[in-house]
């Protein structure tokens, strides 16, 4: 949209000209408009103003219409539909905590706090323990409840990176976060295209019955829900539609696909058959080789980036902004060449030797990332 020219936008110097040729086209007696003048300075104070407002009008406009509107003005156009922005929520889930040797009780109090090693983001990742738990005498394990200290989706790490105490608990050696360790996960705020498409959305939801659309609207309107994908080919006979939903960690939790079931339960007609399940995954193994010139660039450094860029692919980095595999979305090899030469630093070439081909999905599925290996060289002077 060419908004300068909806709103007839004058630069600046194109107000002073006119004011100017106005005035000598009235047959003005002042002849002195040269810069520096008491009367062109005049003139260039009144035009600054009106330029100033044309600024403004050019900054404001957009924000009357929800396409193009950002932040508090999105939130303005979907309050009339009823829509609010989901705000972010913390991370909670279950961590190990234990002991090599057998031995008495050992009380874990609230607050105690875990963390992860230094991440490919640069910083460690915190929770506290949610609630008093005994390691029971004879015991060498026990499930601890911890929540993430801040909000936001960074905190869904895989298994095994939470493996430090930082508070000091007499009688407990290790800890450690086993697979599936997630219960809720956490939630970045909801950013404007994700607002924005919701409200687009909910037009979806007038039709009568249940369309594809509608399911999609309605399964977005569950806070956590990432992405969506509807098969209403009767994939379990006649009758039925599968929802297959994303989360902020890839594959939703059971409370998550629970809570969707329930929403929709309450707004599909009554001859559906409606399941709500998370997608097929398969699990992707990355293998890259970065080449650097000889002299620039750190190696450790290129290879954490490169870390990072590709985990940012499978789950959301805020600071990358590098938009996450939704639900059969593909992963194309040239699409992970172009992000690394992007965002790591000096990178001249990138080799990769996985994925082998290029990673096909269908609608239900969703990669998932398996084992990451990242070497760097130098490349040899000619």
């Amino acid at each position: 949209m060419d908004w300068k020219a909806l709103v007839q936008f004058k630069t600046y110097e194109t107000l002073v000209a006119e004011a100017l040729n106005k005035l000598r086209a009235r047959g003005s007696r002042i002849t002195d408009v040269n810069k520096g003048g008491v009367f062109r300075t005049l003139v260039e104070l009144a035009s600054q103003g009106v330029s100033d407002l044309y600024g403004l009008i050019l900054s404001v406009v957009p924000q009357g219409f929800v396409i193009y509107a950002r932040g508090r003005w999105l939130d303005l156009h979907c309050a009339g539909m009823g829509l609010t922005r989901f705000p972010a929520t913390r991370a909670r889930g279950i961590v190990i905590f234990g002991r090599h040797k057998p031995g008495g009780n050992v009380v874990i109090r609230a607050g105690r706090v875990v963390k992860t090693g230094v991440g490919p983001s640069g910083r460690e990742l915190r929770y506290l323990v949610e609630e008093e738990t005994i390691l029971p005498e004879g015991a060498l394990e026990v499930a601890v409840p911890v929540r993430a200290e801040f909000e936001g989706a960074s905190y869904n790490v895989g298994p095994g990176y939470i493996d430090r105490i930082v508070t000091h608990i007499p009688g407990i050696d290790y800890v450690y976060n086993p697979e599936g360790w997630l219960v809720e996960e956490g939630v970045d705020e909801e950013d404007d295209e994700s607002l924005r498409q919701r409200y687009l959305a909910r037009w979806d939801e007038l039709a009568t019955g249940a369309t594809r659309a509608g399911y999609m609207a309605w399964a977005r309107s569950v806070p956590g829900v990432m992405d969506v994908s509807v098969d209403d080919r009767f994939p379990r006979g006649p009758g039925t539609v599968d929802v297959i939903i994303m989360g902020p960690a890839g594959m939703p939790s059971q409370e998550l696909i629970d809570a969707v079931q329930a929403y929709l339960e309450t707004r599909k007609p009554i001859t559906d058959n409606v399941l709500v399940r998370g997608p097929e995954t398969v699990t992707v193994d990355v293998h890259v080789t970065l080449y650097l010139p000889q002299h620039e660039g750190d190696a450790a450094a290129a290879e954490a980036q490169a870390r990072r860029v590709i985990q940012a692919l499978f789950l959301h980095d805020e600071e990358l902004g590098i938009e996450v595999l939704g639900i059969g979305e593909s992963l194309y090899r040239a699409r992970l060449t172009s992000l690394l030469m992007q965002h790591v630093e000096y990178a001249q070439n990138v080799l990769i030797g996985a994925p082998a081909a290029d990673v096909l999905l269908s609608p239900g599925q969703l990669a998932t990332l398996g084992n990451v290996q990242v070497s760097v060289e130098r490349v040899a002077e000619s």
